[in-house]
């Protein structure tokens, strides 16, 4: 009786090592076949901007690339693939890969604005970094929109940093000031226009009063801030609205008022 329990038991030992290599076989075999791309795209996207669409995507790769249909899925170059997508100007980081169901497989996060400025009929994007990039047709963001002179070359379908120090330094300079705004809610929703004549000349347009505030270059942003509120708590309830035109906080210790 022993015995027959171990023949049995190896009998069974015997047909799972059978069936487990024929589950294998069948899944290599069919890994096997999947070796090909079929010529379409996945696009997916890691956030809900639309400045671009999928099918906007998938025309610029298969533009760019050329025919994806029928070669072997692990011959395609996702480093070139990947480098198409960074030419893209909404595109911040764009990830390929390909799965074994023969899609090329994309994975886009698009860039995102933080400034826009307009430099006559000129107008471009700027995100947190300083990174110049151009406005999209599909769609606009509502972010603080900065006009006038604007010290930059760039511009139009530019793509980018500035490519001069001096450039640069404005740029992070207003983005750090636009920041500081942007963290207040008082000057968030109090100043309304930032108009640029010169790198180290600008005007503060404000919501209510027809003041404007003289705040020289972006460097000091704070103190100047802080020289602008001294003018709302302390001198503006002195007067009437209007009694002021122009409002200097260029220089240190002084807030000077011009009818």
């Amino acid at each position: 009786m022993k015995k027959a329990l171990r023949i049995t038991l190896l009998s069974i030992l015997a047909l799972a090592t059978l069936a487990v290599s024929t589950i294998l076989y069948f899944c290599n075999k069919s890994a096997r076949q999947v070796t090909t791309c079929n010529g379409k795209i996945r696009v997916e996207f890691s956030d809900d901007y639309r400045f671009i669409t999928s099918r906007d995507i998938i025309k610029t790769v298969k533009a760019e690339y050329g025919p994806l249909a029928g070669i072997r899925i692990d011959s395609v170059d996702l480093k070139r693939v990947e480098n198409i997508l960074g030419r893209i100007s909404a595109v911040q980081k764009g990830d390929a890969f390909v799965t074994r169901d023969g899609y090329l497989n994309l994975r886009v996060s698009q860039r995102q604005p933080f400034l826009r400025f307009q430099k006559g009929s000129i107008g471009f994007y700027a995100d947190k970094s300083g990174f110049i990039f151009p406005l999209q047709e599909r769609y606009t963001l509502s972010v603080p929109v900065i006009d006038g002179n604007i010290p930059l070359s760039e511009g139009g379908r530019f793509k980018g940093r500035p490519e001069t120090e001096n450039e640069r330094k404005w740029l992070d300079g207003i983005i750090a000031m636009v920041s500081y705004m942007e963290d207040s809610r008082d000057w968030k929703d109090r100043i309304v226009q930032i108009h640029v004549v010169s790198a180290q000349d600008i005007i503060l347009v404000p919501r209510a009063g027809k003041e404007k505030f003289i705040f020289g270059g972006p460097g000091g942003y704070e103190a100047k801030f802080a020289r602008m509120e001294q003018y709302y708590k302390s001198i503006a309830p002195n007067f009437e609205e209007g009694y002021y035109s122009t409002v200097d906080v260029r220089v240190k210790g002084q807030v000077i008022c011009r009818k």
